[in-house]
C-alpha cells in the first residue's frame, strides 16, 4: 500500500535528553485522548514514532504535535514556522499529511502555552494543565 510505505519511510523522532522528561506529559494527554475515542470508533494509537501522538482509525488518520513551555512563553506564528534544521514545528505536521490527501486528516498542534497572532493572544491552543 502506497501510504504504508510512505509512512514507514519518515525519519522517526528522535528526542533528545530535554524531551525525555516531556514524554510524560505526552503519554498522560495520549491516555485522556484514548479514553475520549474508547466507545467512538476502533483505532490504534502511535506514541513518539514520526508524531507525538497518532490515531489510525479505519477512515482517516489524527496527527498530534504537542509542544510545552515553562513558564508564562507565549508561541507565536514565527515560533511554528521558524524551520530548525530543515523543517518547522507545522512542517512536521504537514509532511505527515502529503499522501493521504485523499483521505480524513487532522493535524492538530496542542500545547500548554497560548498562542499570539499580531496583537491579540488566542486560547484557541487549549492549555493542558
Amino acid at each position: 500500500m502506497q501510504n504504508t510505505s510512505y509512512y514507514m519511510s519518515l525519519p522517526f523522532d528522535v528526542s533528545g535528553s530535554l524531551s525525555k522528561n516531556r514524554f510524560r506529559l505526552e503519554l498522560l494527554w495520549g491516555i485522556s485522548k484514548m479514553l475520549d475515542i474508547y466507545d467512538y470508533d476502533d483505532f490504534t494509537m502511535v506514541f513518539d514514532y514520526v508524531c507525538d501522538i497518532e490515531v489510525h482509525l479505519k477512515d482517516g488518520y489524527e496527527f498530534y504535535q504537542l509542544k510545552t513551555h515553562k513558564g508564562d512563553k507565549i508561541y507565536t506564528i514565527n515560533d511554528i514556522v521558524k524551520t530548525n534544521n530543515g523543517s518547522s514545528i507545522l512542517g512536521k505536521l504537514y509532511i505527515l499529511k502529503r499522501p493521504y490527501d485523499f483521505q480524513n486528516v487532522k493535524l492538530a498542534l496542542v500545547s500548554n502555552s497560548y498562542l499570539k497572532t499580531e496583537k491579540k493572544c488566542s486560547q484557541t491552543l487549549r492549555k493542558l494543565a
